[in-house]
């Protein structure tokens, strides 16, 4: 179970995005030579998307886990040093609130490229189920791009979705350790039903399968 926490503070209010990719890294690399210690992430300052601005992730990147994971994280994987070189600072290891504030999923939000691929393949969208009666301006933009006009409503439906899930993620570029590769990844956060169960947890510390954490402002 995640009995314990440390909270890692961002010292620098810009460029967050590359800072948490540096410690989702670290945890990456060392979950991945260390599958057996089950650890997870939060972001207890995300700030929800409102009418003016996409949500933000905060400045603290919360690791919960065992005791012993949390340590052999921190020794294992130059965490300490990092702190040293600046940028950075740390709590130690805590316990897990008896009580916490609630419990959140932080996972990656996978209908973002799905709807990117969509977009770039537009061959690949079914337009045959579209509701109501296009409007005339749809239906001239239609003719003038030679497409039907019921794709092209399609189309502006997953452009005003993938807006959405834009504005309720933040993108952090990670790199991963089995193909030494850079991606995009988006990643949400969303308030869920209390859960005892055992997290199921990625590489990254995101919840997968619907798993849920605790959480609790800083």
């Amino acid at each position: 179970m995640l009995s314990h926490f440390i909270d890692i503070q961002l010292q620098a209010k810009d460029d967050r995005s590359s800072q948490f990719a540096r410690l989702l890294s670290r945890l990456h690399g060392f979950k991945s030579k260390n599958s057996g210690h089950l650890i997870a992430v939060d972001f207890p300052e995300w700030q929800m998307a409102g009418p003016f601005m996409t949500s933000q992730a905060g400045n603290v990147l919360r690791v919960l886990g065992r005791q012993e994971s949390l340590s052999a994280f921190m020794s294992k994987t130059g965490l300490l040093e990092l702190l040293i070189e600046g940028g950075f600072t740390i709590t130690g290891v805590r316990e897990v609130p008896e009580s916490p504030t609630g419990y959140v999923q932080v996972k990656r939000n996978y209908k973002i490229s799905r709807y990117q691929d969509l977009l770039a393949s537009p061959a690949t969208i079914r337009y045959d189920q579209v509701e109501g009666e296009p409007s005339a301006a749809m239906k001239d933009l239609a003719v003038k791009l030679g497409m039907p006009v019921n794709l092209l409503v399609s189309m502006e439906l997953i452009k005003s979705k993938l807006l959405e899930e834009q504005r309720n993620s933040v993108l952090i570029k990670l790199k991963s350790q089995s193909t030494d590769l850079r991606f995009t990844a988006f990643v949400m956060r969303e308030p869920a039903e209390p859960s005892l169960s055992t997290p199921n947890l990625s590489s990254y510390g995101f919840s997968v399968d619907g798993s849920v954490i605790p959480t609790w402002l800083p």
